[in-house]
C-alpha cells in the first residue's frame, strides 16, 4: 500500500499543477524519486519537482492483540493491521530559483485544497485501500539540517508532508477455534442410580 499511496500523491500533484500552471509535459515536471543515489548524487531531474519517501513511522492506534471475526461457524484470529504514517519530502530542483518557489507553492496549494484521499475523490484508488490524510509536517532547525545532511547537504526549496493512516493488512489467519454451539451437563446421582444427562 505504500507504493500506491505515493503514486496517488504524485498523480494528484501532477493533475493540479497541469491545471494551475498550464504545463503540458507534466510527467517530466513531477516525479517520484529518491533524493540522492548510492554515490550521493542528486537523482531529482533538473527542472522538476521530486517526491520522495523520507521516513516510515508506526501509528500505534491498535492496542488489541487480535482482530477477531466470525466466519463459517469457526472463530478466526487475524493479527490487527499495522497503521503507518509516511513522511515525504517534496523538493524543487530548478535552475531558476523563482521556478523552484513557484512549484513548491503549487504543491502546498494542492494539498491545502485536497488533504484527504478516499474512493469518492480518487476513483483510481485501489478498492482494497483505506482512505488516508495528508498534513503539513514541520521540522525544527536541527531536524531540518539533519535531513538535508542525509541528502548530501545540497539543499533545495522543499516542503514535508505526513501521510496518515496508511494500513498494512495481510488477511492471513493465524489460528482457528471451533465455536461452542452447545454444552452438555452431567449431574451425579448420589443414590447410586444412573447419572442424569442434560443437553
Amino acid at each position: 500500500m505504500i507504493d500506491q499511496a505515493m503514486l496517488l500523491v504524485r498523480n494528484t500533484l501532477r493533475q493540479f499543477i497541469r491545471l494551475k500552471l498550464q504545463i503540458d509535459q507534466i510527467e517530466e515536471k513531477v516525479v517520484l524519486t529518491s533524493v540522492i543515489d548510492q554515490n550521493g548524487q542528486s537523482t531529482i531531474p533538473l527542472n522538476s519537482l521530486g517526491i520522495t519517501l523520507y521516513r516510515i513511522v508506526e501509528d500505534r492506534v491498535v492496542e488489541t492483540e487480535y482482530q477477531p471475526s466470525i466466519a463459517q461457524s469457526e472463530y478466526e484470529k487475524i493479527l490487527p493491521p499495522v497503521i503507518l504514517s509516511l513522511e515525504i519530502v517534496i523538493a524543487a530542483n530548478f535552475n531558476d530559483y523563482t521556478e523552484s518557489l513557484k512549484y513548491i507553492s503549487a504543491a502546498m496549494a494542492c494539498f491545502q485544497s485536497k488533504n484527504y484521499f478516499d474512493h469518492s475523490n480518487c476513483p483510481e484508488m485501489n478498492k482494497d485501500m483505506n482512505p488516508f490524510g495528508i498534513t503539513l509536517f514541520t521540522q525544527n532547525v536541527s531536524e531540518h539540517n539533519h535531513t538535508w545532511s542525509l541528502f548530501g547537504g545540497r539543499y533545495m526549496p522543499s516542503v514535508m508532508y505526513r501521510l496518515r493512516s496508511i494500513e498494512i493488512q495481510e488477511q492471513m489467519i493465524e489460528h482457528i477455534d471451533s465455536v461452542v454451539e452447545s454444552i452438555d451437563i452431567i449431574i451425579n446421582n448420589r443414590d447410586g442410580g444412573d447419572n442424569d444427562h442434560l443437553p
